[in-house]
């Protein structure tokens, strides 16, 4: 007998164990269920037993028996096995041992996933890719291998006792470092002490006009939370991670430079022509030292799908503590274009990406930031910006935690004439310190506000207005 044959039966064994668990002790099917599936299950026969035990499972007025199945399989064409009778009853007086239960249902899970990434690789052999739509293609193969190895198993139901001891653990540790950041910090005392540092798990949108900062403002969060994992010595173990799918990374380096020298004498004009004096080029090289010593990853990929962020950030996530994700920006992010036979039109491709950018914010229990696009009904109005101004909104502004908008007071006048548009362009193109609000529209644990800060345009440098 081959190893596969052996395999093979002691997999049907464990699967019987379990169905015999069940058909005498029923209110085991409630911890099954929220593990197996009917296709986990290898034996043709015990996939068919547990696919009846789940429909029952449904109607909670049927009573799990010998009988009750016995009529099942009997009103069911496609459950036509010989002698059901003789292997229920076998079943149901069959030795079990209840300690075993749980564990079996792990063997099966496991055993299951086998199969699934057996047939996926034969699957893979077989393909043939079209390479005028291999960029599709291959994401749809990343998205199957996702959906096998990532097939969640339901947490299970907790008593309250054990949820409460908890949460009170959380809170004593927070007690006892009372007037610290819980989350990512992200240098900005107004928008840390209102939301605590950006919190595990949540996703965070940040949205504006087109030239109004959003690159700039993340960058400064990235280079401040990199710069407190330094001073905290995590450096080694935590990691902060950059998707830019519209700059790449000498683009990215050298606003950093700019942004850690915090001296308008190396401003991205200079940085370009390297026209420095012998004192500016030592604060480069000192600025240059000093980002490479950060704790950032930069992935410049300009053609990122939501499968690859997720791919990337579950890899990584397997190696380091991620501290904070940044992806600018989110409408640049390949979607789902098609489900089945259904074609996806764009508002339901953005709001696919959006789902899945907060899972994946919980997956690896890390903030994730996604900068967006606003619409331009912004100009129009006098009230300053609002959810509906998301552009491509879809379900953006339900699935995030926080929503935030970059804004600058002077546009409560754009769109109402088109010169005074027109000048407070000019204005803002050629200003070097330009007053912008940091405003929070959206908070799901928190308040919402406004915060006063000032951009430094040829440094890319936000500060709080007030310190300036």
């Amino acid at each position: 007998m081959n190893n596969e044959k052996i395999f093979s039966n002691y997999i049907e064994k464990i699967e019987e164990d379990v169905i015999t668990t069940i058909l005498n002790l029923p209110q085991k099917m409630t911890e099954a269920i929220l593990t197996l599936d009917a296709k986990d299950f290898y034996s043709d026969k015990c996939r068919a037993i547990y696919s009846a035990l789940c429909e029952f499972n449904q109607n909670n007025s049927i009573q799990i028996n010998k009988n009750v199945l016995l009529d099942f399989f009997a009103t069911n064409e496609k459950y036509q096995f010989e002698n059901w009778q003789i292997y229920i009853e076998t079943l149901i007086t069959n030795f079990y041992n209840e300690d075993d239960f749980t564990s079996n249902i792990e063997i099966i899970y496991n055993a299951s996933t086998k199969r699934q990434l057996d047939e996926f690789a034969n699957e893979i052999v077989a393909t043939k890719i079209d390479w005028t739509k291999s960029t599709e293609q291959i994401a749809d193969l990343q998205k199957k291998f996702l959906d096998i190895i990532e097939r969640k198993k339901n947490s299970q139901l907790e008593p309250i006792d054990k949820a409460i001891a908890k949460c009170y653990k959380s809170l004593e540790s927070n007690f006892k470092d009372k007037g610290t950041i819980t989350g990512t910090p992200i240098g900005f005392d107004e928008i840390d002490n209102i939301t605590n540092g950006f919190q595990k798990g949540d996703l965070i949108i940040l949205a504006a006009r087109p030239g109004m900062g959003k690159t700039a403002i993340a960058l400064n969060f990235i280079f401040n939370a990199a710069e407190d994992l330094v001073k905290n010595k995590q450096a080694k173990k935590k990691k902060i991670v950059l998707f830019s799918l519209e700059m790449g990374k000498e683009q990215i380096c050298r606003r950093l430079i700019s942004l850690c020298a915090k001296t308008e004498s190396i401003d991205s004009n200079k940085l370009r022509n390297c026209n420095f004096s012998d004192d500016e080029w030592d604060m480069v090289s000192a600025a240059c030292d000093k980002i490479s010593t950060l704790p950032i990853l930069i992935d410049d990929s300009a053609n990122l799908s939501i499968i690859d962020i997720q791919s990337k950030l579950k890899q990584l996530a397997n190696e380091y503590e991620i501290k904070l994700v940044v992806i600018d920006y989110l409408q640049l992010i390949r979607g789902q274009k098609i489900k089945g036979n259904i074609q996806y039109n764009r508002q339901q491709e953005v709001a696919f990406i959006s789902k899945t950018l907060k899972a994946i914010a919980r997956l690896i229990n890390t903030p994730i930031i996604a900068l967006a696009q606003m619409s331009r009904d912004i100009e129009k109005r006098s009230t300053g910006p609002v959810l509906a101004d998301l552009r491509e909104s879809g379900a953006i502004e339900q699935d995030a935690d926080i929503v935030s908008f970059l804004y600058h007071p002077e546009q409560d006048n754009l769109g109402k004439n088109d010169e005074i548009s027109q000048e407070i362009k000019n204005s803002m193109t050629n200003q070097k310190e330009i007053d912008i609000q940091f405003i929070i529209a959206k908070h799901r644990n928190g308040a919402t506000t406004r915060i006063n800060l000032t951009l430094l345009k040829k440094i890319g440098l936000f500060v709080p207005r007030e310190k300036q």
